[in-house]
């Protein structure tokens, strides 16, 4: 029997040196990263999509201990921008949060997973040199002035709202003031005895009763279109550039001018992000490479095949949504300053110690690729369900249960939840098989066999199960015993949303019914400035020459009539 698949990528992973495998697909991705990893390696994951990146992040994260907690994490995932910069609809607040919430974890050197489609690998991001300056931190006890702190809060991206339920917004009202920092899954709540900071609290944003006490309060940028005044500056700069290359009228570029330096809303500031800070924007890769300190982390490329076709796909979607858009007259940077080449980006993460699985290879490598050797569960639901009766249902993983523990192979179980996870004990302890419920994560493989267990239950969740031999390990998702079953629902995306995904369909006319206003008059997009930050809005016009100006990150009260 050859040496575990780990063992033998551990001999040929070396810095510049991509290592082809096969074989190599679901949860066993995880269990076979894991074990490379160790006590305190790092990984960077790049999937062809963004559902392949959010299933490997939870394989990961089985098989790491869990995800980690909000502020000290484990397993992050980089989500997928939803649109393009030269798109009229802007992302969704809490996605951006989500995504800068991400990129802070990474400049401290949190974490020891980060997973991302390569769609997301390829978008330009503001570099860890302008994150870390954009960071901050309310201590308790310690002096801060509250408008200075408004002020600060509005720097880094925060709406202010009259109530926080959103990431991304805060509220001052006297004493207190209402924070969602991206880092937290609740908004926090700063009491002030005059300038000192007297207690902070996390809130449920329904209730707003207090969930328990922080000592400090970690403030993370809530969005990468940030305007004060060095961006304003450099935002006029780049417009005059920009009007003086592409010979725009000088009445409509000192109009645009003078909004800006109103601080009134401007149409098209994200095609002229990357202007707006020194030097530009920063890539995925500049990020990893500061989170591995000294030594570059290791990567994974799933389906690489995949990932090029994707890759391929995406530089012909956003050149012609560039090109679309300047053919307008609107005024953008290049597409090299958005979004980075696949052939760059293959360059920038050549140096990095790497190995590919999960598909087809498109390395140039000319060694061979290693083989995984894991054997499959899929048959074992079938099996199942060839079986008939309450007392035969089960006899296919009885059976497979007893080879196991005879081959001395230790079996875990992710049962998807506590509850799936008690009641398969019971429906095992009916037939006389002994196992164990494990209420924390999986940590390690190596002694987890006893003789006197059939399987170790974990509430964790996995994509598929597997058998490696050589390892002397097998686990079982849930779904190869019981079939795949409704999950809680995901957040949600672009593509979830009936409205959102009709956007680009609407016109403006249209009619359109509002949860709780009804039936209105679509008018069209336009955007205002909320506390010195602009964000788009919907307008919608009611009888008697009513509006209502609603944020674009509560569509979802929207469906088209």
């Amino acid at each position: 029997m050859s040496p575990p698949l780990s063992a033998r990528l551990l001999r040929r992973l070396a810095p510049g040196h991509r290592v082809p495998t096969t074989g190599l697909h679901g949860a066993a991705r995880g269990y076979v990263l894991a074990q490379l990893l160790g006590k305190g390696g790092k990984v960077a994951c790049i999937t062809a999509d963004d559902d392949a990146a959010e299933g490997l992040a939870q394989d990961l994260a089985f098989f790491l201990g869990g995800r980690g907690a909000p502020t000290e994490p484990r397993v992050m995932y980089l989500p997928e921008d939803e649109v393009l910069p030269w798109d009229a609809l802007a992302p969704r607040p809490s996605l951006v949060a989500e995504r800068m919430g991400v990129l802070f974890h990474l400049v401290r050197g949190q974490g020891r997973a980060v997973v991302m489609s390569a769609r997301t690998a390829a978008r330009r991001v503001l570099s860890p040199r302008v994150l870390a300056t954009l960071s901050d931190s309310v201590k308790v006890g310690e002096e801060r002035d509250r408008d200075a702190l408004a002020r600060r809060l509005a720097e880094l991206g925060y709406l202010s709202s009259p109530l926080v339920e959103d990431v991304g917004t805060f509220s001052v009202r006297g004493d207190l003031v209402d924070i969602f920092s991206p880092l937290y899954e609740q908004p926090v709540r700063l009491e002030f005895f005059g300038d000192t900071v007297e207690s902070l609290r996390s809130f449920d944003p329904e209730t707003q009763r207090t969930v328990g006490p922080l000592k400090t309060l970690l403030l993370a940028p809530a969005r990468e279109l940030l305007l004060n005044d060095a961006t304003r500056r450099a935002a006029e700069a780049c417009l005059r550039a920009l009007g003086e290359a592409q010979d725009v009228p000088t009445l409509k570029l000192r109009e645009r001018i003078q909004q800006l330096k109103e601080g009134l809303a401007v149409e098209g500031l994200g095609p002229l992000l990357p202007g707006l800070f020194d030097g530009g924007l920063g890539t995925v890769v500049d990020h990893l490479r500061a989170w591995g300190g000294g030594t570059l982390p290791l990567l994974f490329l799933d389906d690489p095949a995949g990932q090029e076709r994707v890759l391929e796909a995406f530089e012909v979607e956003v050149e012609r949504a560039h090109r679309e858009y300047t053919q307008r007259g609107d005024l953008s940077l290049p597409v090299a300053a958005h979004v980075v080449p696949p052939a760059e980006l293959q360059r920038l993460l050549a140096p990095f110690p790497s190995f590919e699985g999960g598909g087809l290879s498109f390395s140039d490598s000319a060694d061979a690729p290693e083989a995984a050797g894991f054997g499959s569960t899929k048959a074992l639901r079938e099996a199942i369900l060839g079986h008939h009766g309450e007392e035969g249902a089960l006899t296919p993983l009885l059976e497979r249960l007893a080879a196991w523990r005879e081959q001395q192979l230790a079996v875990a179980v992710a049962c998807g939840s506590a509850g799936q996870a008690d009641r398969l004990k019971r429906l095992l302890a009916e037939r006389d098989v002994a196992v164990k419920v494990h209420k924390g994560a999986l940590a390690e493989t190596a002694s987890l066999f006893d003789p006197k267990v059939a399987a170790h239950l974990y509430a964790g969740e996995a994509s598929e199960g597997f058998v490696d031999e050589a390892g002397r390990f097998a686990l079982l998702a849930d779904t190869d015993i019981f079939g795949v079953r409704a999950r809680r629902k995901a957040k949600v995306r672009k593509s979830d949303n009936p409205f959102l995904s009709a956007f680009k369909d609407l016109e403006p006319g249209h009619l359109v019914v509002h949860k709780d206003f009804g039936i209105a008059r679509y008018a069209g997009l336009t955007k205002m400035d909320v506390g010195g930050v602009p964000a788009d809005f919907l307008v919608l016009e009611y009888a008697g020459r009513d509006k209502v100006y609603l944020p674009v990150s509560r569509m979802r009260l929207l469906q088209k009539f």
